[in-house]
């Protein structure tokens, strides 16, 4: 399990982001598979996000977990979803890829294996948010969403916000093609820095850290504010899941966060 360390300094904060190791899937899941949407025998999905709720002392009934679809949804829960998509996929909250909170002891969820993952913290407002964003998410801005979507419902001031940016496919190992580049000239209005022609490859590689937090910076949140996780899921093989990699048939890393009632 990984943390960041300027959201490890709030005692009321609980965060974490997990790894692949020391869970109970089997064969191309192998083995702290989070994902119940993947072909993985949802017992032992059951069994890792049993043991993840162990050792991180929150009852995996106070998980929120969204049906995630690539998408700019973000929606705002309370006490009242605890539990919705912790045990099984069907009662997921439906389509989102953000969830943003001021309930106590809530923990937000998001899934990833290449995309990239944020968490989110108003101290001041005591306000968090989990958000997952790929390249379909990045260039529709989600982070943005989420930014936006605490502002408007909780007062958040953007300068007063912590993010927290998750392991995703690195720039070397994430080739593009031409549609991808169109819609990331669409949103951002230029290819660099979001996109690097790569002579090996003959071919653009995004940069998905770029896409998803230029934008945040640019909305408001000091860069001082931000950490990054510096691992490729691609290429540590023996810490990550990557849905590229492993063409498709992987398990999934979960991010998450949670106000403790202190």
């Amino acid at each position: 399990m990984l943390q960041f360390e300027h959201l490890s300094s709030f005692p009321s904060l609980a965060h974490f982001v997990t790894t692949r190791a020391n869970g109970q899937s089997q064969g191309a899941y192998a083995s702290l598979n989070m994902g119940f949407h993947t072909a993985d025998n949802p017992a032992h999905v059951l069994a890792n996000r049993q043991s993840l709720a162990s050792q991180v002392g929150i009852p995996l009934a106070q998980f929120c977990v969204p049906r995630q679809v690539h998408g700019k949804v973000v929606q705002v829960v309370t006490e009242a979803d605890a539990g919705k998509g912790a045990t099984g996929f069907a009662d997921s909250i439906p389509e989102a890829d953000g969830l943003v909170t001021q309930a106590k002891e809530l923990c937000l969820m998001v899934l990833s294996a290449d995309c990239g993952t944020m968490l989110f913290y108003d101290p001041k407002k005591e306000v968090i948010g989990a958000t997952h964003a790929g390249w379909r998410g990045a260039v529709q801005q989600i982070g943005l969403a989420t930014l936006q979507l605490m502002a408007d419902t909780f007062g958040t001031d953007p300068k007063d916000v912590l993010v927290g940016y998750g392991p995703c496919i690195s720039v070397a190992h994430y080739e593009v093609g031409e549609e991808v580049v169109a819609d990331v000239e669409k949103a951002f209005g230029k290819r660099e820095p979001f996109l690097q022609w790569n002579d090996a490859t003959k071919r653009y590689h995004l940069d998905l850290e770029v896409c998803n937090l230029l934008p945040l910076m640019e909305g408001g949140i000091p860069e001082a504010n931000f950490q990054t996780l510096h691992y490729c899921t691609y290429h540590h093989e023996d810490l990550f899941f990557s849905s590229r990699r492993d063409q498709g048939i992987t398990g999934r890393m979960g991010t998450g966060i949670m106000l403790r009632n202190l």
